[in-house]
């Protein structure tokens, strides 16, 4: 099949790092920008471009990620969350997502069939690392801290270099103390910095063409601090440090006049209350369960039994057999025999064994009516059916587009049912608690105080800077969509936008020369309609390509 929308290839000898941080919020980086804070990012802002990276609801920084990697949209990716349970004829079925989501589709791959070279260094979803033309340390989840890396050979040689590296760093579920506080800081910088000390070991060494690099460490802190009204000078350290190690970031690869593309996959805001959906599910007298399956495949333990064996093509295989003989479902029927009418698959998203759309529709408005007690405001901003999260998705990451892919039919039947987005403030949980509660709990201990998972986080950050970068001193706030990063990084090579991506090239942003694009669109599968009937707000153009 031919991907592209270009004729000729004229390659490039330009560069680009995509520098991802998780978490980074765009609100308060601003701020802090703007207060002289920090002076790397004020730089980069100033003589570049200062933006939104727009992403979907809720932001879940799988999908997010998969998206930015890929280009493709959740219905052509197929990820939502890291592990999917899927409901099918009443029974289900445990999907574990790894590098195979990302593999052939991502924007190395893609650079890779044009000789271009690419390291890799902690990208969500490339645990374990797969072979590429350049180098991979893979990155989070994974079933163990050891570094991993592809190609073997210099494992060790790298291991040796930063002896302390791991591939995530997990803070203590609990601030007790403030210097508990600083201790969690000083720990993210420290695994931050042994992040970045690989990878300018690495860009140093060998030669590439394409480097990303991944810090999560922002976001695993902000989890825990970033609504606690005591922690706002340790998270400013914490971005201070982040702003010098952007500073030798972008000293690193000064002399290559590479571009440097920098993205956050959502912001964050401050959790006032969790919304317990088992609790919920009983205030409705509705019967549900939580998968066994799932919780047992949320153990590290689990896991790493699991992302061991798929190591190999034989052992994926075996796997996706014993899927398919429903040996999950036997599983789950061992441990939790009694299956109700709705699994809560995740924080986010319901599965419901009957499929009457009436029954869904009920389900629906009564979860819309749910009103916090003190303040008697609904907690939740809106629940998608399937086919109105379609419409949405469609709407607003592809508008007046037309798709076309057997994958996107096929990953639709395993979506949820319904789809929930808290109000701002709330964040859902899959844990038995009261109805609503607070982050902080009877001994005064604050558990978590930070989230994103409303509307207001669907904002992540976007910095352009470097030499094709085009100077817009009329307007400092850009928005950018998640699927627009790459065919923008394919078009700063001159390599055609893949049939397969809807984003558009960012022309407005960069200075992009030789690209020529074939504007065919081609005509959304009739399956669609089979699955939502003809009433769908789906346009269907009958056009070919």
């Amino acid at each position: 099949m031919n991907f592209w929308r270009t004729g000729v290839i004229t390659l490039s000898d330009g560069r680009v790092l995509l520098l991802g941080i998780d978490g980074l919020d765009p609100t308060l980086l601003t701020r802090l920008v703007d207060n002289g804070c920090l002076e790397n990012f004020s730089e980069i802002t100033h003589d570049g471009i200062l933006g939104y990276n727009k992403v979907f609801v809720p932001p879940l920084s799988p999908a997010i990620w998969t998206s930015l990697a890929t280009g493709l949209s959740p219905f052509q990716h197929g990820v939502l969350d890291f592990i999917e349970v899927v409901n099918v004829n009443g029974k289900m079925k445990t999907v574990i997502y790894s590098f195979s989501v990302l593999k052939e589709k991502s924007i190395w791959d893609y650079l890779g069939l044009y000789d271009y070279r690419s390291i890799i260094v902690n990208y969500p979803l490339t645990y374990p690392p797969y072979p590429i033309r350049g180098i991979m340390v893979s990155g989070f989840p994974s079933p163990s801290q050891d570094m991993a890396v592809y190609p073997s050979t210099i494992e060790n040689k790298l291991k040796n270099l930063v002896p302390d590296y791991k591939i995530e760093y997990i803070p203590p579920r609990e601030l007790t103390s403030i210097s508990n506080l600083r201790q969690i800081v000083n720990r993210a910088v420290k695994s931050m910095k042994r992040r970045v000390r690989l990878w300018k070991y690495l860009v140093k060494t060998y030669e590439w063409n394409f480097t990303s690099l991944i810090l999560t460490e922002i976001d695993r802190v902000q989890h825990i601090m970033f609504g606690c009204d005591f922690c706002y000078e340790p998270l400013i350290k914490l971005y201070e440090n982040l702003d010098r190690l952007i500073g030798e970031i972008l000293d690193t690869i000064e002399d290559h006049h590479a571009d440097t593309i920098i993205v956050s996959d959502h912001g964050f805001e401050k959790v006032e209350k969790y919304i317990s959906l088992p609790a919920i599910m009983e205030s409705l007298r509705v019967p549900y369960n939580s998968s066994t399956v799932f919780g047992m495949l949320k153990s590290k333990g689990i896991q790493k039994i699991v992302l061991l064996v798929t190591k190999t093509n034989f052992m994926q295989s075996l796997i996706n057999f014993l899927v398919k003989m429903n040996l999950f479902s036997m599983l789950d029927k061992v441990f939790n025999p009694s299956i109700g009418q709705v699994i809560i698959q995740n924080n986010f998203s319901l599965k419901l064994l009957n499929k009457d759309r009436k029954i869904v529709t009920l389900l629906k408005n009564a979860l819309l009516k749910i009103k916090d007690p003190k303040t008697r405001q609904n907690v939740f901003d809106r629940v998608f059916t399937r086919k109105e999260y379609v419409d949405y998705i469609l709407n607003e990451l592809l508008p007046q587009k037309d798709l076309d892919s057997e994958d996107i039919v096929n990953t639709l039947a395993s979506f949820p049912d319904l789809v929930v987005v808290p109000k701002s403030g709330y964040e859902p949980t899959i844990n038995r608690l009261p109805e609503l509660i607070t982050p902080i709990n009877k001994g005064g201990r604050i558990t978590k105080t930070g989230a994103h998972c409303s509307t207001r986080t669907s904002r992540g950050v976007f910095i352009a800077y470097g030499p094709r970068v085009k100077k817009q001193t009329h307007k400092r706030y850009v928005e950018v969509g998640v699927l627009d990063i790459a065919p923008t990084i394919l078009a700063l090579y001159n390599i055609g936008q893949p049939v397969n991506m809807y984003g558009r090239v960012l022309n407005d942003i960069f200075n992009i020369k030789g690209q020529t694009r074939l504007m065919s669109r081609l005509v959304l599968k009739d399956k669609i309609d089979r699955l939502f009937g003809k009433s769908s707000m789906l346009k269907r153009k009958n056009k070919t390509s």
